[in-house]
């Protein structure tokens, strides 16, 4: 991966997964013309390394395990590669564990996402 598709991966997960948001960077009245990331509660955040730090990768996880009724999360190393999964999502691999989570987060939310739809399908089919 290149760097600016790390910077557009973990952008996506601050975003989509975290609910964090940008916010421009005031001196005064006087934008800097610099931002910074705000979390869902207006904190200041570093700038996020969820696909190479294990650090902060596990934010993923602490986040996504209480706000999501999920049954649990699990991740090993197999024929190595790493594997992890938010339950019940299928797992999903990668060459590291920050990866790895990161993926298994995108496929949690693309999970609910779909079900979501199906149960709008659905109450739309019965009325």
């Amino acid at each position: 991966m290149t760097e600016q598709e790390i910077a557009n991966l973990n952008e996506r997960v601050a975003i989509e997964v975290l609910g964090w948001r940008k916010s421009d960077i005031y001196n005064g009245s006087n934008k800097t013309g610099e931002w910074c990331w705000l979390d869902i509660r207006d904190m200041r955040r570093q700038k996020p390394d969820f696909l190479t730090s294990i650090s902060h990768a596990w934010e993923v996880v602490e986040h996504l395990l209480p706000n999501h009724a999920l049954r649990g999360f699990g991740y090993h190393r197999f024929s190595g590669m790493w594997c992890a999964s938010f339950w019940p999502s299928e797992v999903m691999a990668a060459p590291t564990a920050p990866l790895a989570i990161c993926m298994a987060a995108f496929r949690l939310i693309d999970d609910k996402a779909r079900l979501q739809k199906d149960i709008e399908e659905a109450k739309h089919d019965l009325e």
